[in-house]
């Protein structure tokens, strides 16, 4: 196909155009619906404006006029000036401004119709918009750069000097709070490969920057005119090719529409656009004297990302979900923290995205089968704590009997509330939620307990390692065995389960010994009870046992005696030493614990001791000397 080139423009004159024709190297997308001109006391329209209200206002440079039409282009009035206008722009309170081509001075006309001069300050003043603190930018091309004006036309910066060559348009992207400026890409007939978009912050920094000089898709002969629309979609005219070129909100190439050309519905020169609130596009064709009016497409292709912020533990994952409409297939590319990532491809209108890595993500290009444009909305916040989720399992309880019941602490860290399964054993599993840190579970089984994951309000899963086992304490059974060589008996401890034990000889003697060694008097039948003991209850065993030979000691069990028995603690020990041996006498507790010591002398022992200090309960008093030893069992009782 052909398309129509024009020769040159030079915006410091701007003239209709003799055409010369070029071939273009891809066809224009057609989705673009022309609807309607605008044409009335039109002859070479070049900027247009639209006032809070939709109003349209064209700028004529060959009539020196600024003409007013509604929102369905009907004529509302003609304003006639002394100077061409370059440029015009309307702000909040619907005052127009207006750039003279020659001088470059900016005139104020207020909502009432008053005129005044508003700034002297530029040399060319091509473009103009305005920022959300009504701050005025400037293209000039003469000065090479963006002129920052304040409420009463002085100067309070500049923009892109370090770069720009000639910015012809300017717009005020509020949903970023930046300025883009087009470098035109040339004056006259020459050419040069900065035919492209900037990208500012209101403090001068380039942000970005996208298109370059050709006929492909994304590219230009020439830059003219700069607008956003439906989806914050960039639009921007090129006078040479008699297109519009279409980006996304990150400035990625989506389609383009028009066609050169002089019946309705072609460009010729189309060296504005402005795009009104119910989505109509206005463009104006210098050549062909009137302004184009385009649809956009009704069902541009979207995705939208929802429900889908998190926070996630690291090495865990989560999904984001995103919702697309249009045409299947579709395209499309996410990025994290601004940075793209991967393409994905999908037959799917909710497409579920399984993530790892904590960022911003964002849809940043998209297009379906029909390739029309995109709108793309939502972002996905994924996190990671500040503080992990963490549990450590206890108990007081480690060791109980079959039947008690245990008690398991839980101690977190993390954010309330914490949900954890408690794994029993390697297999029973029960699921635990708690607001409350400490947690406590009574449980009656005996067993390994573990937990290798926790989730608490920010975290969905944390892998840990934390186990408990507790044991049971089986109650205690008693039994002994003896052996009797007629010179002594040996008792052999066969019980289970204890951890304490009592000995009653039936001589008047005890032991808290596991294995003792007892003596007796003399022979007889003897009545021998074992009590094994634990935290679980006790168990006797009671056995009769014939000692048939019994070594004479020299201190009888007839001489000892104990008076009272039992005593509040003060007692008087008797014995008969006929040896006069040193005899040492000591007192244990049921524990094994040595409470009372002492050595005594003489034939005959006749002693008063005290022990009121200890607690009432069963003690062993035992006599041992060099000839004999013996023990008797002592009771405090109050």
């Amino acid at each position: 196909m052909k398309n129509i080139s024009p020769k040159y423009l030079y915006l410091g004159l701007i003239f209709i155009i003799s055409p010369v024709l070029t071939t273009a190297q891809s066809e224009s997308n057609t989705v673009y619906t022309c609807i309607n001109q605008i044409s009335e006391n039109i002859t070479a329209p070049v900027r247009i404006a639209l006032d809070p209200k939709n109003n349209i206002y064209v700028s004529d440079v060959k009539q020196n006029r600024i003409i007013k039409y509604n929102t369905s282009g009907q004529l509302i009035k003609q304003i006639p000036l002394n100077f061409p206008p370059a440029s015009i722009a309307v702000n909040k309170n619907e005052d127009l401004f207006i750039g003279d081509k020659n001088s470059g001075e900016i005139y104020k006309i207020s909502s009432t119709g008053e005129i005044s001069l508003f700034s002297n300050k530029c040399v060319s003043a091509l473009s103009i918009c305005f920022d959300s603190d009504e701050q005025m930018y400037v293209a000039d091309g003469k000065q090479n750069g963006i002129i920052i004006l304040d409420k009463n036309g002085n100067i309070t910066g500049t923009l892109g000097k370090e770069v720009l060559t000639y910015p012809v348009c300017l717009f005020y992207d509020k949903r970023t709070n930046r300025i883009l400026a087009g470098e035109h890409g040339g004056t006259g007939t020459g050419f040069t490969p900065e035919c492209k978009i900037y990208v500012f912050d209101l403090q001068g920094n380039i942000i970005n920057s996208f298109g370059s000089y050709g006929n492909n898709d994304g590219q230009f002969y020439r830059i003219q005119g700069i607008t956003s629309g439906k989806c914050n979609n960039i639009y921007v005219s090129d006078p040479f090719q008699g297109t519009v070129s279409v980006f996304d909100k990150e400035y990625n190439f989506i389609t383009k529409f028009g066609k050169f050309g002089n019946n309705p519905g072609e460009l010729n020169m189309p060296l504005d656009i402005a795009f009104s609130e119910d989505e109509i596009i206005f463009v104006s064709s210098l050549n062909n004297g009137r302004i184009e009016l385009f649809k956009a497409p009704e069902n541009l292709p979207s995705s939208k990302i929802f429900d889908s912020d998190a926070v996630i533990c690291p090495g865990d994952s989560t999904n984001i979900k995103i919702k697309l409409t249009g045409t299947p297939p579709w395209n499309f590319t996410y990025a994290v923290n601004g940075y793209a990532r991967e393409e994905i491809t999908s037959e799917d209108s909710i497409f579920t995205l399984k993530i790892s890595e904590p960022g911003i993500y964002e849809i940043i290009k998209l297009s379906d089968n029909t390739n029309t444009g995109s709108c793309f909305t939502g972002s996905a916040v994924i996190k990671t704590p500040e503080i992990l989720p963490s549990v450590s399992i206890s108990s007081n309880d480690t060791l109980t009997c079959s039947e008690d019941t245990a008690l398991i602490r839980f101690d977190f860290s993390g954010n309330a509330p914490w949900y954890f399964p408690l794994i029993y054993n390697d297999s029973a599993q029960t699921n635990i939620f708690t607001l409350n840190n400490p947690t406590f579970l009574p449980v009656t089984k005996k067993g390994t307990y573990e937990i290798n994951k926790i989730s608490d309000a920010f975290c969905t899963s944390a892998n840990i390692s934390e186990t408990l086992t507790l044991s049971t304490q089986e109650k205690p059974y008693a039994d002994f065995l003896y052996k009797n060589n007629n010179t002594e008996i040996t008792f052999i401890n066969t019980s289970e389960n204890a951890d304490s034990f009592l000995w009653d000889f039936g001589n008047g003697n005890i032991s808290t010994e596991e294995t003792p060694s007892p003596e007796f008097y003399s022979p007889g039948i003897y009545e021998i009870s074992l009590t094994a003991k634990n935290k679980c209850g006790e168990d006797t065993v009671e056995k009769i046992v014939n000692i048939t030979n019994s070594e004479n000691n020299n201190c009888d069990r007839t001489f000892i005696k104990i008076s009272p028995n039992p005593s509040k603690g003060t007692f008087i020990l008797e014995c008969n030493n006929s040896t006069r041996t040193k005899i040492f006498i000591e007192i244990i507790s049921s524990s094994g614990k040595t409470v009372f010591s002492k050595f005594f002398y003489g034939k005959k022992i006749k002693e008063k001791i005290n022990i009121e200090n200890l607690p009432q309960g069963i003690y062993i008093l035992k006599i041992k000397s060099s000839e004999f030893a013996g023990s008797l069992k002592l009771i405090i009782k109050r």
